[in-house]
């Protein structure tokens, strides 16, 4: 979310999840710091998800760098993670994975139920009510052939917050333009599936 590496879709899958695994890439060039730098995301995008428990492992093992420092690492990370859930495989070997997942499911199902936090609340008094969903308009330039702009408070804010990186949320916002007229419009104006 902020440039670590994890998405807000991502974020707000994990928050489902009773326990989070930490993988710790034991090449890095800091792997300490990287553990930091996603903890840190975590806690900035959700205190209710920096507060799941994890378990801490440290990839990797079986590349004769990290065999040197492993020790190290392992202490290093257990500091920052503030308990001793620290366990070391190699995902490439198998070595210790089975022992990892024996493990993680006894400690998954020792975890209590927790109830996710309460859904931000929408007042619907003001919010997409403000605009007319049928109040757009739709420009194009002569000299940009084939490309169309749609501007208008509810389908601008419609595209804000559809997540474009998934083909669904593309699909629905397709959905929206067909239901708004916008679709039918564009194809009166000229325009092609494409365009």
């Amino acid at each position: 979310a902020g440039g670590a590496g994890l998405g807000p879709a991502f974020l707000r899958h994990v928050q489902r999840c009773k326990v989070l695994l930490h993988v710790v890439d034991g090449t890095s060039e800091d792997p300490i710091g990287d553990f930091k730098t996603i903890n840190k995301e975590l806690k900035d995008y959700d205190e209710f998800l920096a507060q799941k428990p994890q378990v801490v492992v440290l990839n990797k093992i079986d590349v004769p760098e990290v065999q040197e420092k492993q020790d190290e690492l392992v202490a290093q990370l257990r500091e920052a993670a503030g308990h001793s859930r620290v366990l070391t495989i190699s995902a490439a070997t198998t070595e210790r994975v089975k022992e990892l997942m024996g493990r993680l499911k006894k400690f998954v199902a020792a975890q209590p139920e927790s109830d996710l936090p309460p859904a931000p609340e929408i007042d619907f008094t003001k919010a997409a009510l403000d605009h007319d969903s049928d109040d757009f308009e739709i420009i194009s330039d002569p000299a940009y052939p084939g490309q169309w702009r749609i501007s208008g408070e509810y389908i601008e804010q419609i595209a804000r917050m559809t997540h474009w990186e998934y083909p669904e949320a593309v699909e629905r916002f397709g959905r929206q333009l067909d239901a708004l007229g916008i679709a039918t419009e564009l194809e009166r104006r000229g325009a092609f599936e494409g365009d």
